[in-house]
């Protein structure tokens, strides 16, 4: 009888509590969910990465005179599914575009035997390469970008074997000692377990409009490695054949909409690079994330239509961009759309077999110059699609685990355009990091995922919808995500805090707990502006809007029992240490940082057009996280001691020598100025 009863109980706990079974999202109910699941389709987004890069290819002239074939394909699909306002923007640029028609590099000495042939393997032929008919000896000079490599060794009117950066091997080998031109075979780590790569390594010259004089072919380590056991035995002669041709340059930017009920002028977005540069063409970097936003916009008009999701309050703007040139060069023809935006998602690398290519799939956050309740609401949507990922799965694609990381922002793309201090557009970065097959002759559709594509597609569409649906009712579920991850990220801070002073020396208590301060009351600062800025959702109601207003205060009230910890922290461990509690006393360096306030002159995206053309930018890149948050910190209020501290809070490192000698180059460059 009472196993009877505890079977009973059993079964009744299995069947009966459907209403007590938690909700998958509280966003949305579970059959929109099931919806969106079985709309989407990996295999759709990778059949059109195929249509639009099947392979590397050589451009036909058509194109640059014409429309490129992806700006063509992706117009003809977005009229296909239904989009609205389906076009592609262009505009001409006072510059040239280079093209490679043909290149063949032969070996004639001591045999003859074909190297590699552009009309076969594109990636064979750095872009910037300049016209050739050479026949020269080769000459082995190891990675070639330091003076060291090149003792001993006469390269004039010789074709130089290398593994460095072409650029760099280019200004010594080239420039400076009259080599005839230049091989580089990949010899990268992950060329041990793909010896037949080819690296994309392109001729980038410093000066604005300087084009180069004289070649460089790429080739595979296995080929690299043939040269030089052919160099071991004797003297090897290459011909080189190169013609290229130059065109005038253009942007072009498909685009459309889909458009919201009218309730609101606000709008979202939705961009990926469908260009990285024009010769070069990648199937994950980044077709892939241009066929991702395609199956997203496609997959909401379907399910719009079919009423199997809540109608849209706003608008939905989509881009396929050459990177980040044609996002600051659409937003420079439209500024007007730039105050309807209240987020974006840009999606880059997000197609990869997460396995083959030895990568996870990220979510990176805003910077922390642009707090917003946009990471919260990503934050939900990858945990959501976590838990769900034996269903996104794609018939054709792999049953692997979801290998998946929500991380602190990350530089390199579109999404640094958006965040940028004047436009101001919370952005969040997706895509899949490392790549074995990044920016090589490898990054082909084989390496692409359909199942990847589907868990990519279903965290795009699933945290658009959150945003482009919200009523002035849902604002408090956003607002709760909001709230719960600026808790923990106040908790990661002390913890962090507490750590750096448990692991300083006792001489360096006293300038840890003047950072940790800092640190402290910066992550407050940061997350108080997060959940402020729910106010861009205009139309909240009072008591959500007082709830809100209620739980910042509620937030900034902790910020003194968090300090107040951190200082007893502090005395407890110099009791330990046997040593007097001290005041930090700035060093003379930072009491100078501290009397400098930089200002602006331009924008980030003008400085990015201009960058290159600034000889003193060599040995800094204007791409890294860092310098990017910068620019975005200078706002003539903050000394560059103010902009070095919240820097540290973000990055976790010393950082008032580089930011110094960065804004100094920024100055002398006149991209800012100073006030005292």
């Amino acid at each position: 009888m009472k196993l009877k009863k505890f079977c009973f109980l059993i079964i009744s706990f299995i069947i009966l509590p459907s209403n007590l079974q938690a909700q998958m999202s509280h966003f949305f109910s579970d059959e929109i969910i099931n919806n969106i699941i079985n709309e989407i389709s990996g295999e759709k987004a990778l059949h059109n990465t195929i249509m639009l890069t099947p392979f590397e290819r050589n451009r036909t002239e058509d194109e640059y005179t014409g429309m490129f074939r992806e700006s063509e394909l992706t117009l003809k699909k977005l009229k296909e599914y239904g989009f609205s306002d389906a076009k592609v923007e262009k505009w001409m640029l006072p510059s040239e575009e280079w093209d490679g028609e043909t290149a063949e590099l032969w070996m004639v000495g001591p045999e003859k035997k074909k190297i590699c042939d552009y009309n076969e393997l594109t990636a064979c032929l750095s872009v910037g390469s300049s016209n050739a008919d050479v026949t020269a000896e080769l000459i082995d000079v190891g990675i070639g970008t330091s003076e060291k490599d090149y003792e001993g060794k006469d390269v004039t009117g010789k074709i130089v074997l290398s593994t460095g950066m072409a650029t760099q091997v280019y200004e010594l080998a080239v420039l400076k000692k009259g080599a005839a031109g230049i091989v580089i075979y990949n010899n990268t780590p992950v060329s041990l377990e793909h010896p037949d790569q080819i690296f994309w390594n392109p001729l980038r010259l410093v000066k604005k409009g300087e084009k180069a004089k004289s070649f460089a072919f790429k080739l595979t380590r296995r080929q690299g490695y043939e040269l030089m056991e052919h160099l071991s035995q004797g003297k090897v002669t290459l011909k080189a054949n190169v013609r290229i041709k130059y065109y005038p340059k253009k942007i072009e930017v498909p685009t459309a909409v889909i458009h919201g009920n009218g309730d609101t002028e606000q709008e979202i977005i939705y961009l990926a690079h469908i260009f990285d540069t024009i010769p070069k063409q990648g199937a994950n970097d980044n077709i892939s994330g241009s066929a991702a936003i395609l199956e997203i916009g496609r997959a909401i008009i379907k399910l719009l239509k079919e009423n199997k999701i809540p109608p849209l309050r706003r608008s939905i703007r989509f881009l396929w961009i050459p990177e980040v040139t044609g996002t600051s060069a659409y937003f420079k023809k439209y500024p007007n759309e730039i105050s309807k935006l209240i987020g974006g998602m840009n999606m880059d690398m997000v197609g990869e077999n997460l396995k083959l290519c030895n990568s996870i799939f990220r979510t990176r956050q805003t910077p922390h110059s642009l707090p917003s309740y946009i990471n919260a609401v990503f934050r939900h949507t990858g945990e959501l699609a976590l838990n769900l990922e034996t269903r996104l799965v794609a018939v054709s694609g792999t049953r692997d685990h979801f290998y998946y990381r929500f991380v602190p922002y990350e530089s390199g793309t579109d999404q640094l355009v958006l965040n940028d201090s004047y436009l101001r557009v919370p952005t969040l970065f997706f895509g899949c990091w490392p790549d074995n097959f990044y920016h090589s002759s490898t990054d082909l559709p084989d390496k692409t995922d359909p199942t990847m594509l589907k868990r990519a597609v279903f965290i795009g569409l699933y945290g658009g919808l959150i945003m482009g649906c919200a009523a002035p009712d849902d604002v408090i579920k956003i607002a709760s995500e909001v709230y719960t991850l600026s808790k923990e990220n106040v908790s990661a801070e002390i913890r962090k805090v507490t750590t750096m002073l448990n692991n300083a020396k006792p001489d360096e208590l006293a300038k840890t707990l003047y950072k940790g301060n800092i640190f402290i009351n910066e992550v407050y600062n940061r997350e108080t502006k997060a959940i402020k800025s729910l106010d861009v959702f205009t139309e909240v109601r009072d008591d959500i809007k007082k709830h809100i207003n209620e739980t910042t205060a509620s937030l900034r009230n902790e910020e003194k029992n968090s300090l107040k910890y951190i200082q007893n922290h502090y005395k407890l461990l110099c009791n330990l240490n046997k040593i007097s509690e001290e005041k930090y006393i700035l060093s003379e360096y930072e009491k100078k940082l501290e009397k400098t306030i930089p200002v602006k002159i331009i924008s980030r995206s003008q400085m990015l057009e201009d960058v290159f053309a600034k000889p003193s930018y060599k040995s800094f890149t204007p791409w890294s996280a860092e310098y990017e948050e910068v620019f975005n910190f200078i706002d003539g209020k903050r000394s560059v001691l103010d902009i070095v501290n919240v820097m540290e809070a973000q990055f976790n490192r010393p950082l008032a020598e580089e930011v110094g000698k960065y804004i100094e180059i920024l100055k002398e460059a006149k991209y800012i100025d100073y006030k005292y």
